[in-house]
């Protein structure tokens, strides 16, 4: 893939214009998938219902199938309408039991089914239909609903305490404070239901206290980061919860408009993770910079690596040694900053040596595991056979990156697939160690066009006669030209045909830098 083609920005400014399916609280409002949802015809109650099949869709496992699958809307829709119509229309009951799940967070993906949430609300509704006479209160759940505090902390091994507590003119509440009240059970078949009950309704105040803690908490996580913040602001504390976030974890942790921003952001196979591995020159100004001195970006990322050494008089090793950066491999925006970037560096004393590397991630988010794994074996097959010759012979057959290693269970070899489960990535790490741009995106460029889909590059002819950019296979011919002396050396004979292919591509006009 050229690196230079035009792609999403990564601009935040420009990501909140997203687009209307990537918001599920709109999708559902859409007009062909109300048709499709059983709704009650009360406006009122449909208005209700579509916002919590929205909250399903948003906050429970129901919504994974919508991120995992093209059909994954019409399995939430088929979800909802196999829902027994009592549960479909007490929209407020589902909601309640949602949110008073000990998995339920607001940001994340509670881990809880549709059977789990009719049976739940089944409980609810068993509990309505406990009738109370009085003035405040005309059912169980809405005594237990104000009281849930008392239920959870006091009465939670004494059944017969707690009905004569409701039936009590006054009782002691948590804090110690009297509490009056008119209520009695409007039947003695009431009040031995309500007694048969008691572990549901110690399980359902334990669900009002979750409720009533997450919402103070939300409350005044709101007032204290967000009441008095401008659009602008939230939506950069939005960013950096994202950026907090590893991408492999996006699904399960990130809201829907999180994941929508986070996948314009870094969109799935179109993604790369950099490493590059550096030292210092001696009394140079990156020497001494701390953490705050090096250049701050969304997922870029300086940290130690204890494989790097100094071995000149004249080196020496800074704070950090290896730059990590996240980026969108065909964002011209991305590789604007990564070179006003490694131009600071090196402009402050950063360098490499022999013992440094380049190590290039591909994302592979948008594969299954089969599909990355044959990704894996194509880009070993064209490396090992010819695209090792872009780099030194030292270095192509070296003990971290060599070609001739073991890939099986061993990370420290050419291409790397131990990565694989922890990153979604396939790793190369055959890379020259370089903090030089031009050389850095070339590098990358090959690296995807290698393991594009639908291409076949396992000799140099092949690559030669692929439809990649002239630009891309005059890099790799100048490359081998640089280090062929190295391969030579070591008695290895010139890649089949590559003089005439040299000649004929050198002898076009442009050059590489």
């Amino acid at each position: 893939m050229n690196p230079d083609n035009p792609t999403i920005s990564s601009d935040p400014s420009e990501v909140v214009k997203t687009k209307k399916q990537e918001n599920m609280s709109q999708v559902v409002s859409n007009n062909d998938k109300k048709e499709q949802l059983l709704l009650s015809k009360n406006p009122t109650l449909q208005k209700k219902q579509l916002e919590v099949f929205s909250m399903l869709v948003t906050n429970t496992r129901i919504g994974r199938q919508f991120h995992t699958k093209a059909e994954g809307l019409a399995e939430a829709v088929f979800v909802w309408n196999s829902s027994p119509e009592c549960v479909r229309n007490n929209p407020t009951l589902i909601k309640m039991v949602v949110m008073g799940s000990q998995y339920f967070e607001y940001d994340q993906w509670a881990d809880i089914t549709m059977p789990t949430i009719v049976s739940r609300v089944n409980i609810l509704l068993r509990m309505e239909k406990i009738k109370l006479n009085g003035k405040k209160t005309s059912n169980f759940l809405a005594w237990l609903g104000k009281n849930h505090q008392v239920a959870a902390q006091v009465y939670v091994y004494n059944p017969q305490g707690l009905i004569d507590c409701i039936e009590s003119p006054s009782y002691l509440n948590e804090m110690g404070n009297e509490v009056h009240q008119d209520c009695k059970f409007a039947s003695d078949i009431d009040k031995l239901t309500a007694i048969n009950m008691h572990n549901d309704t110690i399980t359902v105040a334990r669900w009002f206290s979750r409720i009533h803690i997450r919402r103070s908490r939300r409350k005044a996580s709101f007032l204290s980061n967000g009441a008095n913040q401008s659009l602008p602001q939230r939506f950069n504390r939005m960013i950096e919860h994202i950026v907090q976030t590893r991408p492999h974890n996006w699904m399960r942790s990130l809201n829907s408009h999180s994941l929508a921003i986070a996948n314009r952001l870094r969109p799935s196979g179109e993604c790369l993770g950099i490493e590059l591995e550096f030292v210092a020159t001696r009394g140079s100004d990156i020497v001494n910079w701390d953490s705050d001195g090096f250049p701050h970006h969304p997922w870029l990322q300086f940290k130690g690596d204890g494989s790097i050494r100094s071995n000149q008089t004249n080196e020496s090793l800074a704070h950090y040694q290896e730059l990590t950066w996240f980026i969108n491999g065909s964002s011209p925006k991305d590789w604007k900053s990564m070179q006003e970037v490694l131009k600071t560096m090196t402009d402050n004393g950063a360098k490499v040596n022999n013992t440094c590397g380049s190590h290039v991630h591909i994302d592979m988010r948008h594969r299954t595991n089969q599909s990355a794994l044959r990704t894996a074996t194509k880009l070993r097959d064209a490396i090992n056979g010819w695209a090792h010759r872009t780099v030194s012979f030292t270095r192509s057959h070296n003990h971290y990156c060599g070609i001739d290693r073991d890939h099986h269970g061993n990370r420290y070899t050419a291409v790397n697939t131990q990565c694989l489960s922890e990153h979604n990535t396939v790793e190369v790490r055959l890379g020259m160690p370089t903090l030089n741009f031009h050389k850095l995106k070339y590098w990358c460029a090959l690296m995807q066009y290698l393991a594009k889909p639908y291409t076949s590059v396992a000799t140099f002819e092949d690559f030669m006669q692929s439809d990649a950019p002239f630009d891309l296979k005059h890099y790799v011919i100048q490359r081998i030209l640089k280090f062929q002396p190295t391969y030579v050396a070591a008695s290895l004979p010139v890649l089949k045909d590559f003089d005439t292919y040299a000649i004929a591509v050198m002898s076009q006009e442009g050059t590489i830098e």
